[in-house]
């Protein structure tokens, strides 16, 4: 059976995340694989995402609303900040 399905092309998604004072990227990938005998291609289902197409993870999402709405901060101050540590470039 391992013989006949081959790894046909390997897909990543990377999305930035926030522990408190500590910033990671967290790096998901899974492979497309196909059959030797058929070509037919298979590929588990692609992770769920908190923003369809978007590039932040959720907890850097919640950071950015709490700051917004709990500690009313401006989106433009967080940007500049965010902008220092290099996320969002």
């Amino acid at each position: 059976m391992r013989d006949q399905v081959r790894a046909k092309r390997v897909q990543r998604i990377e999305a930035p995340d926030v522990i408190p004072r500590r910033w990671k990227v967290i790096q998901t990938v899974w492979e497309k694989f196909s059959c030797r005998d058929c070509e037919k291609i298979s590929q588990r289902p692609v992770p769920f995402h908190a923003t369809p197409r978007g590039w932040a993870g959720p907890k850097l999402l919640a950071t950015i609303l709490f700051e917004k709405c709990g500690a009313h901060q401006p989106l433009n101050r967080q940007s500049e900040r965010y902008g220092r540590v290099g996320v969002g470039s």
